[in-house]
């Protein structure tokens, strides 16, 4: 994703997030249901892009913030701390929940979701967020900082095309890194082992076989002490 001038692909154009998203969002909040799921800030995993912690509330004690009727296919983005990059796309069975006024929320029209979740996961989008932020102790970007946000919109089949390729990608990716996790655990678990066998003698023992007149540790333990009594007594 880019907002130089440089020559756009064949069939791209270029837009901005306010363009290409329904500009007003629902602000009904919680309805006559004893309870309702609230998305916030926190329930965003900002290092796997997905709502990892909704969290369901009784109606009557909805925080002042719950406001914000979402749908599934929404893109929602932390406006506090840009750099942090909560962002999300609202999965099919969190439809019809309540989000926090924290989050800004882009709902896609004729355009791709995904190509949304791609767009504000990207340096560029983050960089520019984190130029624009206001407040020290709560640094914030404002609903028209992101929609203002410029980004290059392919045609809708290939924006799937990109979607299911990234799937693809990012699929071995975590495979990959999942592997690397579990190596990392066994070689933490060579290592112990390792350093066990050298402390209690198991790792030289095929040497100590090889090398039988090798002077033991007990006459080593002797001579150390002689020493030290020698160097006690020329100290004196």
């Amino acid at each position: 994703m880019t907002t130089s001038r440089a020559p756009l692909p064949s069939g791209w154009a270029r837009t901005t997030l306010g363009e290409v998203t329904v500009e007003a969002i629902s602000q009904d909040g919680p309805q006559s249901s004893p309870t309702f799921t609230y998305i916030d800030i926190s329930s965003i995993d900002n290092c796997t892009k997905r709502i990892a912690d909704p969290k369901t509330l009784p109606t009557t004690k909805a925080p002042s913030r719950a406001r914000q009727n979402l749908r599934a296919g929404d893109v929602v983005v932390s406006m506090t701390r840009p750099n942090l990059n909560a962002v999300a796309l609202l999965p099919d069975a969190l439809d019809n929940v309540v989000g926090s006024s924290g989050l800004h929320v882009l709902r896609p029209t004729n355009v791709e979701s995904s190509w949304l979740l791609t767009a504000v996961q990207t340096h560029d989008f983050i960089r520019a967020m984190s130029q624009v932020v206001q407040g020290a102790l709560y640094p914030a970007v404002r609903p028209k900082d992101i929609r203002g946000w410029s980004l290059l919109l392919p045609p809708i089949r290939e924006q799937q095309r990109i979607a299911d390729a990234l799937d693809e990608l990012l699929s071995d990716l975590d495979a990959g890194v999942a592997a690397l996790q579990r190596a990392k655990a066994k070689l933490a678990l060579y290592r112990a082992s390792i350093l066990k066998a050298a402390v209690t003698g198991a790792l030289t023992a095929e040497w100590r076989e090889k090398h039988p007149h090798t002077e033991p540790a007990s006459e080593l333990l002797a001579r150390i002490l002689v020493e030290r009594r020698r160097n006690w007594e020329e100290e004196q």
